[in-house]
């Protein structure tokens, strides 16, 4: 079987601490899992020296039909 994969990056906001719109992204997941993708994983991005989540990036995959 062969895949096709996607990717979606979701800012996080907050100046003090990382902030997740789980409202957004529970959208965001659900909008995608109607076209047929599949969440595989969603590692964060911290590119801050405090070590803080400036974002996540969401990886789909889906079989090529």
């Amino acid at each position: 079987m062969k895949w096709e994969y996607k990717t979606v990056y979701v800012d996080c906001k907050g100046f003090w601490s990382s902030k997740v719109d789980v409202h957004q992204l529970e959208d965001c997941c659900n909008q995608y899992g109607k076209e047929g993708w599949e969440l595989v994983t969603s590692p964060t991005f911290s590119p801050n020296i405090g070590g803080e989540t400036k974002g996540l990036v969401l990886i789909f995959k889906r079989p090529i039909a």
